[in-house]
């Protein structure tokens, strides 16, 4: 038997050494088996008991480390997550500080092997996203970038070179990228996102080079009820075979913000089922259904094509 210390994020990744006690709850673990670890008579299946300096903490085994880059972004989407609830605040990160090299060393002992990186507008600082990136894939399995990719083709400065962005991204073995695209009519989309992105554009020269999934969430101005067959037809013709649809989260009230995104998310309360329903009734077969902790994540694949509703 032994205990789990669940200290605050931040403090911990500054001053991996410093303990203090008075914010932490000591657990007593009874049992760990196949069927999972039991923790003050709750069970945890698929995850694991990552002891580091001297704490132990409760790890998903499909633990993702995302990086939220910058709080800053050039688009004004009306569903942004950053203004739906509570994000890290400040400069864009730096890959050089201890805060972040304590983190990462923390994925090594937590065997995480995912990350992904995001914003606000993580292309906003090229330089050091391509700095981020190369640092990031020595050490993890994957890595995807989230943008809305209006800074993918303009050319940057790095290394006595000038080449677009997402030639330095590919070169640094970016795993995916994914672009937030909230409607295939470029006029609808700029109207939603408040910036204009020529989509056509990046797909045509990116999309053969680096691996692309396209994001769009399901709100009453965008994509709604059969566009979504026409929205995934655009993208596969122009090289993405992968898609995600992204439905209202529901976040807890104690981690919501009161603000107009946020209002607009809880009134956004789309019919997932619909979707599955017609995705199905277009030939795609359903993979994988389950149960996240704020909303299901369902998948759906046809031909070379994967569709995530979630």
């Amino acid at each position: 038997m032994c205990e789990v210390k669940n200290c605050g994020r931040k403090e911990f990744f500054e001053n991996p050494y410093k303990k203090n006690d008075n914010n932490c709850q000591n657990k007593k673990i009874i049992k760990i088996d196949e069927k999972g670890m039991m923790i003050d008579e709750i069970l945890y299946k698929n995850a694991k008991l990552v002891k580091y300096y001297d704490y132990y903490y409760i790890v998903s085994d499909k633990a993702v480390f995302t990086i939220t880059t910058t709080p800053f972004c050039n688009a004004k989407c009306s569903f942004c997550y950053n203004k739906i609830t509570y994000v890290p605040k400040g400069d864009y990160i730096d890959p050089d500080s201890l805060e972040f090299n304590n983190a990462l060393k923390f994925c090594r002992a937590a065997k995480i092997k995912m990350v992904s990186i995001s914003g606000g507008e993580p292309t906003l600082c090229p330089t050091t996203l391509i700095k981020l990136v190369e640092k990031c894939n020595e050490q993890f399995e994957f890595s995807r970038l989230h943008t809305n990719g209006s800074k993918l083709l303009e050319n940057v400065e790095y290394e006595g070179q000038c080449r677009p962005l997402w030639e330095f991204l590919r070169e640094k073995k970016l795993s995916e990228i994914t672009i937030s695209l909230a409607h295939y009519n470029e006029e609808k989309n700029r109207k939603i996102m408040g910036i204009k992105v020529n989509v056509n554009q990046i797909l045509k020269e990116i999309a053969s080079n680096i691996p692309i999934r396209l994001s769009c969430y399901m709100e009453k101005d965008g994509i709604e009820g059969n566009e979504i067959l026409k929205y995934i037809h655009f993208g596969s013709e122009r090289g993405v075979n992968s898609f995600i649809f992204r439905f209202s989260t529901d976040i807890p009230e104690e981690y919501a913000l009161k603000s107009e995104e946020a209002r607009s998310n809880y009134n956004a309360k789309s019919n997932i089922e619909y979707y599955r329903r017609m995705l199905e009734d277009n030939g795609f077969k359903l993979k994988l259904i389950s149960k996240k902790t704020d909303s299901y994540i369902i998948i759906l694949e046809k031909d070379c094509i994967q569709i995530v509703l979630s």
